[in-house]
């Protein structure tokens, strides 16, 4: 998919300033099912960091354990309202964009309109 440029309609703040983070090849503990945003599962990573990671990066290794198949950062980019992104991927619900700053990090698709 091509990136596109889209507009912040509802700011959005990150709660969650320590972000999981883990690379191809790294196991991690399995927690639950994300209610919210089907397709996201709770995880641990090997240094005990807990939060949210998609589904479809993992691959199950046993009941409560996972591999990772691809790179992943949780990372949340805080967002202002009127605010212009770029859109990279959007995937079950939340959208990984660049800002102007050039930061990168995850926002609630529902949050944002393409321009």
């Amino acid at each position: 998919m091509a990136s596109m440029k889209v507009r912040v309609i509802k700011s959005y703040k990150s709660a969650y300033p320590d972000p999981i983070s883990f690379e191809v090849g790294e196991a991690v503990s399995l927690g639950e099912m994300d209610d919210e945003y089907p397709g996201w599962i709770r995880v641990t990573t090997a240094n005990g960091n807990t939060g949210w990671a998609p589904l479809k990066y993992l691959v199950s290794s046993g009941p409560n354990d996972a591999i990772a198949r691809s790179q992943y950062s949780a990372q949340e980019l805080s967002a202002e309202a009127g605010e212009s992104l770029e859109l990279i991927k959007q995937l079950d619900g939340w959208a990984w964009c660049l800002n102007d700053e050039g930061r990168h990090g995850w926002l609630p698709s529902a949050l944002l309109q393409q321009i």
